[in-house]
C-alpha cells in the first residue's frame, strides 16, 4: 500500500506538474515533491525486498499471525523518513547556495542540474536497486530451500516458484537497470525502461489481485449483483401484469 501510494503521487505528479515551468516557485515545489515520491518509492522498494527475504528465510519465519504494530510503525517511519531527511537536506545545500542542485526551471519541473541529478538522485536510486537485487536472489536461494523441503511434485513446485520470483521482481523496480544502462549501450533501451516503468503499477495489480481469492470474490460479486437485477426485472414484470390485469378488468 505504501509503495503503491508513493509510485501514485510521482506518476501524477510527473504528469500533471512537471511541465509546469511557468510559476518559478510551483515548478520547485513540484520538483521537490518529485524528487522525495520517487525516492520514497524506491526506500519502500527496498524496505519490502529486505522484508521479503526475512519472510522466506528460515531463520526469521514467524507462523504468529498477531500484528506487531510496534514494527509497522518502525518499518512505516523507516519507508517514508529517510527519503524525507535526504529531500531536506538537499533542499537545505541548494538554498543556501552550497551545492546548485537547481530544482525547477525553464527544463522542466525536476533537478535541472546535470551533475546534482546524477548525485542525488541516479546514485541513490541505483544503491537501492543493488540492494534490492541482493535482496532478491537471497529471496531466491531461501525459496528453494523451503521448496526442496516439501513434498510438493517437482514440476508443480518449479510452476510456483515462477510465479512468485515474478511477483516479488515486480516490486523491485529493476526495470530502471534499462534507464542506466541506456547511455553506455543504446538508447533503444528507453523505451522498454519508459513503458515497463509506466506499466509498474498494472504489473504490481496484476501479480498480487489477480488471484484465486480475488477472482472468486469478484465472481460472487458479480452473481449477486446478477441475482439482485434479475429479481429487480422480475418484480417489475410481475407489476406490469398486475396493471395490465387491472386495466382489462376495467
Amino acid at each position: 500500500m505504501n509503495l503503491a501510494t508513493s509510485l501514485l503521487a510521482a506518476h501524477m505528479l510527473w504528469l500533471a506538474g512537471s511541465g509546469q515551468t511557468e510559476d518559478h516557485s510551483a515548478c520547485q515545489i513540484i520538483a521537490i515533491a518529485l524528487h522525495y515520491s520517487f525516492l520514497s518509492s524506491f526506500t519502500w522498494m527496498s524496505v519490502i525486498a529486505f522484508d521479503t527475504w526475512r519472510a522466506f528465510s528460515r531463520k526469521t519465519r514467524r507462523h504468529n499471525n498477531v500484528i506487531n504494530w510496534k514494527r509497522v510503525g518502525r518499518v512505516i517511519a523507516l519507508g517514508w523518513l529517510p527519503p524525507l531527511g535526504f529531500v531536506i537536506l538537499c533542499v537545505a545545500l541548494d538554498q543556501s547556495g552550497t551545492v546548485t542542485i537547481d530544482y525547477g526551471g525553464a527544463k522542466g519541473c525536476w533537478i535541472n542540474n546535470k551533475w546534482s541529478n546524477i548525485f542525488f538522485f541516479a546514485v541513490p536510486v541505483l544503491g537501492l536497486l543493488i540492494w534490492n537485487i541482493v535482496f532478491f536472489v537471497l529471496t531466491v536461494v531461501a525459496i528453494r530451500k523451503v521448496m526442496k523441503q516439501s513434498s510438493m511434485a517437482q514440476d508443480e513446485s518449479n510452476r510456483n516458484d515462477l510465479v512468485i520470483y515474478a511477483k516479488i521482481a515486480s516490486l523491485m523496480g529493476f526495470t530502471w537497470l534499462f534507464g542506466f544502462l541506456a547511455p553506455f549501450t543504446t538508447y533503444f533501451l528507453m523505451f522498454p525502461f519508459v513503458i515497463c516503468n509506466s506499466l509498474q503499477g498494472v504489473f504490481i495489480a496484476v501479480a498480487f489481485l489477480m488471484n484465486g481469492k480475488v477472482k472468486k470474490l469478484y465472481c460472487n460479486l458479480m452473481k449477486k449483483k446478477d441475482s439482485t437485477n434479475s429479481s429487480s426485472n422480475s418484480t417489475k414484470h410481475r407489476r406490469y401484469n398486475s396493471n395490465r390485469s387491472e386495466e382489462t378488468q376495467i
